[in-house]
């Protein structure tokens, strides 16, 4: 059977009744260079369209 290369996600509920949300990723044999995020409720992300600052071109929000 061929590996799966996959996310699988998660929730964690605290004794408080707290959730935590959140997605695993899979070793495999290359450097993924992940990061751990911790985002406050309510963050609010914006999409970059082009990295040449002579470019304005409106992203997305949500």
């Amino acid at each position: 059977m061929p590996p799966a290369y996959a996310c699988t996600g998660i929730t964690l509920k605290a004794e408080d009744g707290a959730m935590v949300y959140g997605r695993t990723m899979q070793w495999g044999k290359f450097d993924l260079e992940s990061r751990i995020l911790i985002l406050p409720r309510e963050h609010q992300f914006v999409t970059e369209l082009s990295r040449d600052e002579n470019v304005h071109l409106p992203g997305i929000r949500w």
